[in-house]
C-alpha cells in the first residue's frame, strides 16, 4: 500500500514515477488524460489527448499510448499504485474543473498545470532528496529521460526499437543527446520492472 501522502508530495511523486518509468517526454506526460482505459493487476495504461501531436508524430497519427507497470518488490516505488493513489485523490478537482487532464495544481484552485509545471514537479523530486544528504544538484526532466531511456537498455535491444519506441527521430539525436553511461554499481533493484521506451526490461 502507498503511503499516506500530502496533496504535493503524491503529486510530484506520481509526476517523477511516472516520467522515470516509462521515458517519455514532458510533454508527453502532460499531454495524458486520466481516463484509464485498460487495467489489470499489473498495470494500467493511459492515452495522450486525441488533439495532441508528439514531436516527431505526423499528423493523423493515433494518439499515444503510456503503460504503467506495478513493483511488486517496493509498493513505495510503484509507479502503477502512486498513478492510481493520484487519480483518486484528485478526482473531485478534475470534475470541478470539467477536464479530464491528469495533473493539476496542488496550489488552490487547483488548475491543470502546464508542460513546464510537470518539468518542475520531476526536477523538484530530485532536488529534495539530494537536499537531505545536504548537496542540492542541478536536475532537469530532460536527464530523468535520458538516464531512464539509459539504464534499462540492454545490449539485446536494437537501436531501432529504441527509436521508434521512445520517438527520437534518428540515432544521433539518442545518441547524443539521451545515451548515458550507466555506472555498474547502480542499484535499481527496488525498481521492479519498469516500463521504459514502452517496453518491459527486468534487471
Amino acid at each position: 500500500m502507498v503511503h499516506i501522502l500530502s496533496y504535493r508530495d503524491i503529486s510530484l511523486k506520481c509526476a517523477f514515477l511516472l516520467a522515470l518509468s516509462s521515458g517519455r517526454r514532458v510533454s508527453e506526460l502532460h499531454a495524458l488524460r486520466r481516463t484509464v482505459y485498460e487495467v489489470s493487476d499489473d498495470r494500467v495504461c493511459l492515452q495522450t489527448d486525441a488533439s495532441f501531436l508528439a514531436k516527431n508524430q505526423k499528423m493523423g497519427s493515433e494518439p499515444l499510448t503510456i503503460e504503467v507497470r506495478s513493483n511488486p518488490l517496493n509498493n513505495d516505488l510503484c509507479p502503477m499504485l502512486t498513478l492510481l493513489q493520484y487519480i483518486t485523490d484528485t478526482n473531485d478537482i478534475a470534475a470541478t474543473n470539467m477536464s479530464d487532464s491528469l495533473f493539476y495544481s496542488y496550489v488552490k484552485p487547483h488548475k491543470p498545470i502546464s508542460k513546464n509545471s510537470v518539468a518542475r514537479w520531476v526536477a523538484t523530486v530530485i532536488r529534495d532528496a539530494y537536499a537531505q544528504l545536504g548537496s542540492v544538484p542541478k536536475a532537469n526532466a530532460h536527464e530523468v529521460r535520458a538516464i531512464s531511456a539509459s539504464m534499462f537498455v540492454g545490449p539485446e535491444d536494437s537501436i531501432q526499437d529504441i527509436l521508434s519506441a521512445g520517438l527520437w527521430s534518428n540515432q544521433w539525436s539518442y545518441l547524443g543527446f539521451y545515451k548515458r553511461v550507466i555506472p555498474a554499481d547502480w542499484d535499481f533493484s527496488q525498481f521492479g520492472s519498469l516500463v521504459v521506451v514502452n517496453k518491459v526490461m527486468k534487471f
